[in-house]
């Protein structure tokens, strides 16, 4: 339940909205079955329906983040992660 409060703080209860699960608890039955309960104005489903297997969702995240690094563009988000400026992330070194 405490997850689908906060997914709530993030949602309009008036509007549908979609909700995708990834990670582990992607394959657990039982979250995924309270998580629609506790959320019926929502579509819960994985980011497999978006075609991201849910077990991939790291890899692509650090993908990301070392894109960013060579784009030379800001890697974190200050709203999510209390930093006072985005900043491009680590640092690559060619030799």
């Amino acid at each position: 339940m405490s997850a689908s409060m906060q997914i709530n703080m993030f949602i309009n209860a008036h509007e549908n909205s979609s909700v995708y699960v990834c990670g582990g608890g992607a394959l657990n039955d039982y979250l995924m079955t309270r998580l629609q309960a506790h959320l019926p104005h929502c579509t819960v489903e994985t980011t497999a329906s978006l075609g991201l297997n849910p077990a991939w969702v790291e890899a692509v995240a650090f993908a990301w983040l070392a894109r960013q690094t060579l784009m030379g563009e800001t890697g974190n988000l200050p709203a999510v992660t209390g930093a006072s400026k985005g900043v491009v992330l680590g640092q690559v070194c060619f030799a």
